[in-house]
């Protein structure tokens, strides 16, 4: 803004910025203006730390189950899928060598 067209910018609070002139506006043509308002926040190291939170040896035990349920359910799977390998793997020799025997004949 110039010196010459200085006026008032007011902040609504619906958010709405307004920009009061002292003078009426010499053409009646409008001027589209985009205008960014960022809310400032503070952060506090201190207050942005999570306290820290006491388990007990129950619930201690728990998690620790379920960790080892969860290792052992990964295990299952990876050998699952390994065996699933194997066994295409298996079939596709399989098929292969029917192939050629036929071939053959």
């Amino acid at each position: 803004m110039t010196e010459e067209n200085k006026g008032k910018l007011t902040l609504s609070a619906k958010s709405t910025l307004t920009l009061k002139l002292n003078k009426a506006p010499v053409s009646d043509g409008r001027k589209v203006v985009q205008v960014e308002v960022r809310k400032k926040r503070v952060v506090d190291a201190n207050k942005t730390s999570t306290p820290k939170v006491e388990i007990d040896d129950a619930t201690a035990q728990k998690l620790k189950l379920i960790a080892e349920a969860k290792e052992h359910d990964a295990r299952r799977k990876a050998e699952e899928e390994e065996r699933n390998a194997l066994r295409r793997q298996k079939e596709e020799e399989l098929a292969a060598q029917k192939a050629e025997e036929e071939k053959k004949q």
